[in-house]
């Protein structure tokens, strides 16, 4: 069974320290029995004088082993300084190990600090730039809705403008349509009493112009008559009461066109003498400054020749 050792931090320096403690010692021993230094061999016939310790010098053996003793001893005693030296070495540098660990502790825990610091402040300045944020597009979408509320307030205002003009326009467009309507009704009134204003009106005249014609007709035929009359010759077996209607056409200067009978009188010879008279005026007596007249009554007359006693 093999006994396996493990060498530890902990156990590594005693075993180091006993090392050199073995070597300096051997050292020393090495030097103490150099060939200088040795002693001569006792021959083996030479007996053993015994003597009293206390009454004999120390022999060369003696100073040897005392000297072997004091080397020991110094030697012991820079293994301890020396021991004692990496000791302190050891206890300075686990204690500036101490140091550096506990500086190393807290600077980490400062720079932990710090990060933790930085990352709190960058946490802060996310949140507040995040808040900020926030509030930005609260602000943007309090101005955006805002804005739309504010063009659809335009918008339906515009509309109701729009609506209100347009019923201003159509009521505007109505009441001129109606105005239109009363002006072209009351022109149409206007002007059909005016029509009928004009039409009795001439009605007016023509009346009195055909009464004038009339009248001047029956002038010129009093005339005509009291020419024919005049030319006329009273034939043997006349009798008062025999009336003749003659046709006479006549010309615009008054000149006898034709003379003919347009109903008899049943009295042949009343006949011709009629026709006679009728034929013997030279010039009948005609309107010559109204045509009109002449053409309506005088051009063709029917002359109704019924003379009196």
């Amino acid at each position: 069974m093999k006994l396996r050792l493990r060498v530890t931090q902990e156990n590594r320096l005693p075993l180091i320290l006993s090392l050199v403690l073995h070597l300096v010692i051997g050292g020393l021993f090495a030097m103490s029995w150099a060939p200088s230094q040795s002693v001569p061999k006792v021959p083996r016939h030479i007996g053993v004088v015994a003597v009293q310790a206390d009454t004999l010098p120390p022999s060369a053996e003696e100073r040897r082993k005392q000297a072997q003793a004091e080397q020991e001893r110094k030697a012991r005693e820079a293994l301890r300084k020396k021991l004692e030296a990496k000791r302190k070495a050891e206890a300075k540098r686990k204690a500036e190990e101490a140091r550096r660990r506990k500086a190393e502790a807290a600077r980490k825990q400062e720079e932990a600090r710090k990060q933790a610091e930085a990352k709190r402040k960058k946490q802060a300045a996310l949140a507040l730039k995040k808040k900020q944020e926030e509030e930005k597009r609260r602000q943007e979408e309090a101005r955006r809705s805002q804005a739309e509320a504010e063009k659809a307030r335009r918008q339906a205002e515009a509309e109701r403008r729009k609506a209100e003009e347009a019923a201003r326009a159509e009521a505007e467009a109505k009441r001129q349509e109606m105005l239109r309507r009363e002006r072209e009704a009351e022109l149409a009134r206007e002007a059909a009493e005016m029509q009928e204003r004009l039409k009795r009106e001439e009605a007016e005249r023509a009346r009195a112009r055909e009464q004038q014609m009339l009248a001047e007709r029956d002038r010129y035929i009093v005339l005509i008559r009291q020419a024919v009359e005049r030319s006329w010759r009273k034939p043997a077996d006349w009798k008062p009461g025999l009336v003749v209607d003659l046709r006479i056409e006549l010309l615009p200067t008054g000149e006898l066109k034709s003379v003919s009978i347009e109903r008899s009188s049943g009295n042949a010879a009343f006949d011709r003498s009629a026709l006679s008279a009728a034929s013997s005026v030279s010039r009948y007596p005609v309107p010559k400054d109204n045509r009109q007249l002449f053409e309506r009554e005088f051009r063709s007359l029917i002359l109704r020749f019924k003379p009196e006693e």
